[in-house]
């Protein structure tokens, strides 16, 4: 298998050093032709066009972020019509094959681990392997995120999870895991990431730190209802030290104010929304835009006005006109997940504080949190969460987690061609997007 691989990878490094030199100046070397050493598999990680952007972005089209007026849904093709609409039907084989790609990617680099040399043995490697387990974690999650119905700790033993491919062999077998192994080998893979990565910050966001490991676990735990163990991984993550930034100080009523690599990112990525997202198209649903109070400088900086009246999001941490979105982790999010995993243990101080943390940086005028009561004060945070992380894809995760709570669930609304179609608690509970039939054809997998 080694041969094989060797020889499989050996074009895929070529390509990889020539088109992200300019991006993380990294030197190329053209009389590479197989990976010898540590440097040849940091390329493979550092080849961040696969390895950080554009996983699938079907969770932020199912959500209430947006709306497409009648003659935009009419133009969409029969495809993007049902992703709108939460009809249950194979979705295009690109939103399943192209995080798989990126997973049989970091199988590469931890398949081949131990079969190159290293200037530094144990730690050039440690670093290499935590890195990509890491990635391959953070590939499984975003496909549990649309591929299988929400985390149910009852029922997680019998559900079907996502195909676990730990190998870059082509020609292992895909199978289903159950929804609880699934969830236990990202579990797995993060949990070796905080052991082998360093505590040194990366020149470069898209490269995996300690501080992201634990971040991602924090937002892995949240999304399983475990709030005790979400709060541990958040703490861990926010000791590491971290940066907001002062919105008062960014330019106002310019499109897409933020840089890419902002010093609140801790770990840069995309989603890819497709046509449904693209800026032209989704319109910013009213409700979201109206949660902003009028001093609250992300009303200002996150939406752009249309010629029409409405709005289009340009709060953006990936500066593009386009429906590719930034959906990393930063340090606002920490926040926000260890002020909710406070406030549900009812330490509302801590709570609280996170929360003005993030008020100072966020509005023109001086709000203080407090005096609330403890279903008060999560009921704040997850409205803070719909302002603070609005077209980030971690709204469909929240709609999912908090389904089987009545206390917060939401039903979603579309209004299509006059005709109402809605998604109750109930059916986001038992939702979860097919897998394209040719996938199904090909490996003979359970369908959802």
């Amino acid at each position: 298998m080694k041969t094989h691989l060797i020889r499989g990878v050996a074009f895929l490094i070529a390509l990889i050093l020539w088109g992200c030199e300019d991006f993380l100046s990294i030197k190329q070397d053209q009389t590479m032709a197989v990976p010898h050493t540590g440097a040849d598999l940091q390329a493979l990680l550092d080849y961040a066009l696969l390895a950080n952007n554009e996983y699938t972005g079907l969770g932020e089209i199912a959500t209430d972020d947006y709306y497409l007026e009648d003659a935009i849904w009419a133009s969409l093709t029969v495809q993007y019509k049902e992703y709108y609409g939460w009809e249950k039907v194979p979705v295009n084989v690109l939103h399943w094959r192209s995080t798989y790609n990126k997973v049989t990617h970091f199988n590469t680099v931890i398949d081949l681990i131990d079969e190159v040399s290293y200037d530094n043995s144990s730690i050039e490697r440690d670093q290499l392997l935590g890195a990509a387990v890491f990635f391959r974690a953070y590939a499984f999650y975003m496909l549990t995120q649309v591929f299988t119905k929400p985390y149910d700790p009852i029922k997680a033993e019998t559900q079907p999870g996502v195909v676990l491919r730990l190998t870059a062999d082509v020609n292992a077998e895909s199978t289903r895991s159950t929804l609880e192994d699934t969830y236990g080998q990202i579990i797995k893979d993060l949990n070796t990431a905080v052991a082998l990565l360093s505590l040194d910050k990366q020149r470069y966001p898209t490269r995996p730190t300690k501080q992201a490991a634990y971040g991602m676990l924090a937002r892995l735990y949240l999304s399983m209802g475990n709030y005790e163990q979400a709060g541990l991984y958040a703490d861990s993550c926010l000791k590491m030290g971290y940066e907001m930034m002062d919105f008062n100080s960014l330019p106002k009523n310019t499109p897409y104010p933020f840089e890419r690599f902002n010093s609140e990112v801790i770990f840069f990525s995309t989603i890819l929304g497709d046509v449904n997202l693209v800026p032209s198209r989704a319109k910013v649903d009213s409700v979201l835009f109206d949660m902003y109070m009028p001093d609250d400088l992300r009303k200002q900086l996150f939406f752009t006005l249309n010629t029409d009246g409405s709005y289009f999001f340009s709060g953006n941490f990936n500066p593009v006109n386009s429906s590719t979105l930034f959906n990393g982790i930063t340090s606002a999010e920490v926040l926000l997940i260890r002020a909710e995993c406070n406030a549900r243990q009812n330490n509302l101080n801590g709570a609280w504080q996170d929360l003005n943390e993030i008020m100072k940086h966020r509005f023109a005028n001086e709000h203080v949190i407090n005096g609330l009561n403890q279903d008060e004060t999560v009921r704040f945070i997850l409205d803070e969460r719909r302002r603070e992380l609005a077209f980030r894809g971690l709204r469909w995760e929240d709609i999912r987690r908090l389904a089987a709570d009545d206390r917060y669930a939401v039903t979603l609304v579309r209004i299509v061609d006059g005709q109402e179609i809605k998604l109750t608690p109930a059916d986001q509970l038992d939702f979860a997007f097919l897998i394209p039939l040719e996938v199904i054809e090909l490996t003979g997998i359970k369908q959802n």
